[in-house]
């Protein structure tokens, strides 16, 4: 080997991992995330190829490949084998920006055209998988979005009125109008699955009474529901059940939740300090909620609408306000179906807020920030209809401040428009209007 090219491979190996990764053009990742995640050049996928500037290394998980140096990330991207002499240089040239010295072996006519196949074939590959995993995924969500909506269409419009219309006014203070069951339905029994069994089949582990909402795209096709389960006896828990599930780390140390913890009774607060159970939500949503709204009460075509994120934090502002004829009141379901995506750049961390990564090292936790992400198709989040005049947005105030003030900053600018009057409604610091109201008309009831 001459000393020029012995210099030229010298040279290759010298340049830092984050210099080669730059230079090979891979995507930078979004703000606050620690690595790109994007599809393979060589299989495909959608995250499992994964690079880190910072850690120096690079990983496929499909083909199972990976590395800490930039010569074989270049030989990974460009398709070179580098076990060869040729598809070596061709990759430490990759990293260099320039072509490998006259003494150097160098790719023939032949091998560049078999190596253009190759990304080519991998390319097409890579394509014919994405849209077979698209096609798979489109039929996983038609079937949960046609079980959503036939467990809402069979779900009773008279029964259950009563536990429905007192849950209601539990947690807001106010008797509901009887018009929020052209909504509103009920299950007298209905089954809260978590986890699986030892057949690898979804394990109910509670069944109680549910009270159901539909959740409506702009075309008012219902595409969901939204369940909450109801316990009236359980005045501290919100009127909703308490439900226990085991973690991974209670998994591992194999405690049998099914048998005694859960509904039969609480686990031990012992288990609960060690991490085996954790609480479960209460409220479930069930096919598809991106770019729908719950309708609760009202018209539609009303001017002026009221949400927020769920649906006793509405309805208490509704009873505040007394109904309003003139008003169309809905939930989002979630904070993330009201904000919508962020822009990636607008990410901040937060000031207080840390969480321990894999290396024991603790990190500040990253809020998404009060930017839109631009391009956002419709039914990524929560559309309101052009002939609405004034919005008033429903803040949840027990939630993170920080990460909610930034959300609901979001959900302003996304759906800003010249002819639409936006608001958002704060409730007491540290708590939500639901329970800041009820617990005001509970004290002047005294």
């Amino acid at each position: 080997m001459s000393d020029v090219l012995d210099e030229f491979i010298e040279r290759a190996r010298a340049i830092s991992f984050a210099d080669a990764v730059d230079r090979l053009a891979i995507p930078v990742p979004a703000r606050g995330r620690p690595e790109y995640e994007g599809p393979c050049p060589r299989c495909g996928g959608r995250d499992r190829f994964a690079v880190n500037r910072k850690k120096a290394v690079w990983v496929c998980r499909g083909c199972g490949a990976g590395g800490k140096d930039g010569i074989g990330l270049a030989a990974h991207v460009l398709h070179y084998e580098v076990r060869s002499r040729t598809g070596f240089l061709g990759a430490c040239s990759a990293v260099l920006k320039e072509p490998v010295p006259q003494e150097g072996e160098h790719e023939s006519d032949e091998q560049r055209a078999e190596r253009q196949r190759r990304i080519a074939e991998a390319q097409a590959q890579a394509e014919r998988n994405r849209q077979a995993q698209d096609a798979q995924g489109n039929i996983h969500r038609e079937r949960e979005i046609n079980k959503a909506r036939g467990m809402w269409l069979k779900a009773s419009t008279e029964r259950g009125r009563d536990m429905v219309t007192a849950y209601l006014q539990a947690r807001t203070g106010f008797v509901v109008p009887p018009d929020i069951f052209d909504n509103i339905r009920f299950i007298a029994d209905c089954g809260y699955y978590e986890g699986e069994d030892e057949g690898g089949r979804p394990l109910a582990i509670y069944s109680g009474p549910v009270m159901i909402a539909p959740i409506v795209d702009p075309s008012d096709t219902v595409i969901g529901c939204h369940q909450t389960w109801i316990d009236l006896s359980n005045a501290r828990g919100k009127s909703r059940p308490v439900l226990w599930g085991v973690t991974k780390k209670g998994r591992e140390a194999r405690r049998s939740f099914l048998s005694d913890a859960g509904r039969r009774r609480p686990p031990t607060p012992l288990d609960v300090e060690a991490g085996l159970y954790t609480l479960l939500p209460t409220k479930k949503m069930r096919g598809s909620k991106k770019g729908g709204l719950i309708p609760i009460l009202g018209d539609p075509d009303a001017n002026r609408w009221l949400g927020g994120e769920g649906i006793e934090n509405v309805m208490a502002v509704a009873g505040a306000e007394g109904f309003r004829k003139d008003t169309f009141y809905f939930s989002a379901g979630d904070i993330g179906n009201l904000a919508g995506p962020a822009d990636p750049d607008s990410a901040f961390p937060h000031p207080t807020l840390k969480k321990q990564i894999a290396n024991g090292q603790w990190r500040r936790v990253s809020v998404p920030g009060p930017k839109p992400k631009e391009g956002q198709n419709p039914a990524e989040a929560l559309q309101v209809r052009a002939h609405v005049r004034q919005l008033l947005l429903v803040a949840d105030g027990d939630s993170e401040p920080l990460w909610t003030a930034s959300a609901m900053a979001r959900a302003q600018a996304r759906l800003a428009r010249a002819d639409l009057d936006i608001q958002i409604l704060w409730p007491p610091e540290g708590t939500d209007f639901s329970g800041a109201i009820s617990a005001a008309i509970a004290v002047q009831g005294r």
